[in-house]
């Protein structure tokens, strides 16, 4: 104690667990300001009086309040002005569990999808295909140029809003007319799946669920090719034809693992009867 009542900085930053930087860094923002300070070697003194401004700030900091805000608050306090501070970030407070709910849906719908029974690669499935809400770039893209296709995809996540978790939810589309002339290359849009509330600036399309064949196959976009030639062999086959646009899904990629033995992609088309 550096007097009678009185604590040198360090002793304060010791009792509230923060650092003396953080202490000085308070002052210079005039949110706290030491109960003397010694003239000649600048040593600085706290006492009691500066408990209780301490114990809000710390409160206040724990609520996510910026700096300016509590500096704010703590040089003009009132009932109002506290009211209207708390109502400000329990707004911001919702946003965030909003936000982070948008993220957990997100996760266990990925996780869902890994741990999905296998179907054997390079077998054609049918079924359902689930109605999806996809935001989309229509750009004509060949795979093959990783370049041109990163850039795509960069500017596709760019114009979502929040925090997006990406992973196996991009992919390539073939439009229906592109599919009636068998044609899967280059693709015709490239899409991102969005999980219910997620926002999105660009343009999204809402895809209804349909009857489909569907084929995985072990490998990215630029092994798609024998796949495809199967898919349009058992449309034949049952008298089918394409029923919209298809989707190369990114299952597995380098955004989950460095082993490309392991990379897995899905085709998924839907179909009608001729």
């Amino acid at each position: 104690m550096g007097g009678e009542g009185l604590f040198r900085i360090g002793e304060v930053a010791r009792l509230y667990g923060v650092s003396v930087s953080t202490l000085r860094h308070y002052e210079r923002l005039n949110l706290l300001r030491p109960e003397y300070t010694d003239p000649e070697t600048g040593y600085r003194y706290y006492s009691v009086n500066q408990f209780e401004p301490l114990d809000t700030i710390r409160y206040l900091r724990q609520l996510g309040l910026p700096l300016p805000e509590i500096a704010s608050f703590i040089n003009n306090r009132s009932l109002p002005e506290i009211q209207r501070m708390l109502e400000l970030q329990l707004g911001e407070v919702r946003e965030r569990q909003r936000e982070l709910a948008s993220v957990e849906r997100q996760i266990l719908n990925r996780l869902e999808q890994l741990a999905a029974s296998p179907v054997p690669l390079g077998t054609v499935a049918e079924g359902p295909l689930a109605a999806r809400s996809m935001a989309v770039l229509e750009r004509s893209i060949y795979p093959e140029d990783a370049a041109s296709l990163e850039l795509a995809i960069r500017e596709l996540v760019s114009a979502g809003e929040g925090p997006g978790v990406f992973l196996g939810k991009i992919g390539l589309g073939i439009s229906a007319e592109s599919l009636a002339a068998r044609r899967f290359r280059p693709c015709d849009f490239l899409f991102a799946v969005l999980e219910s509330g997620e926002a999105h600036s660009g343009r999204v399309l809402d895809f209804p669920a349909a009857e489909g064949l569907s084929i995985r196959f072990a490998g990215g976009h630029e092994l798609a090719a024998p796949a495809w030639e199967r898919l349009f062999e058992r449309m034949d086959t049952l008298g089918l034809a394409p029923g919209g646009p298809a989707l190369e899904i990114t299952m597995i990629d380098y955004g989950l693992t460095n082993d490309t033995s392991e990379f897995l992609t899905e085709i998924q088309l839907p179909v009608k009867r001729r």
